[in-house]
């Protein structure tokens, strides 16, 4: 607690954007596809473990399907078959997750990230390349920038917004710039 108020009194404030779905904010990113799937699975039990996180990742990797995507991006229409597809409003997510490792939180932007199905056994390369950020790297992946996405899909989808996977699509998502104000530590002076 007083380090936490020694950086409220001696930090600069700055402003966030966040990204909004309706009336609900996201400050992390939200999406649809493999990780929505994944967390709504794994939201389904009272017990968190680390046994049911690789329970609910392979079970949804062994029956996940391709997307069929429609996406209208700032007004223009898109479409795209996806094992995911991510909106972030930050370079990471979750557990050091980084589909967007380039997105800033103040840039006034959403980032975007789709990217193509792929075999179960290919698993393993997504989750190192979306922890180490470079994901960009696979194949056929695509990324964009925005200021609004309009997501849809043939059925309702799992849609997470930072690691609440309540919501589907279809779903509108928006850059609210400036949202919030946060404190940073202010940099010490050089000697």
């Amino acid at each position: 607690p007083r380090r936490a108020l020694r950086l409220a009194a001696a930090g600069r404030a700055s402003p966030m954007d966040a990204g909004l779905c309706g009336d609900a904010l996201f400050l992390e990113a939200a999406g649809i596809g493999f990780h929505a799937r994944v967390l709504r699975l794994y939201s389904r039990s009272r017990t968190k473990s680390l046994a049911r996180s690789i329970y609910s990742l392979a079970r949804t990797a062994l029956e996940m399907q391709p997307i069929e995507a429609a996406l209208t991006v700032d007004g223009a229409p898109q479409r795209h078959e996806a094992a995911q597809i991510t909106v972030s409003n930050l370079p990471l997510y979750g557990t050091n997750f980084r589909p967007a490792p380039h997105a800033r939180p103040d840039d006034g932007y959403l980032d975007v990230t789709v990217v193509p199905p792929a075999p179960a056994s290919a698993l393993p390369a997504f989750v190192a390349a979306l922890r180490s950020g470079n994901l960009h790297a696979l194949p056929g992946v695509r990324s964009f920038r925005c200021r609004e996405i309009h997501i849809s899909a043939p059925g309702p989808e799992p849609l997470h917004m930072d690691a609440d996977a309540s919501r589907h699509t279809p779903a509108m998502l928006r850059i609210w710039p400036a949202a919030i104000n946060i404190v940073r530590p202010c940099a010490a002076p050089r000697a």
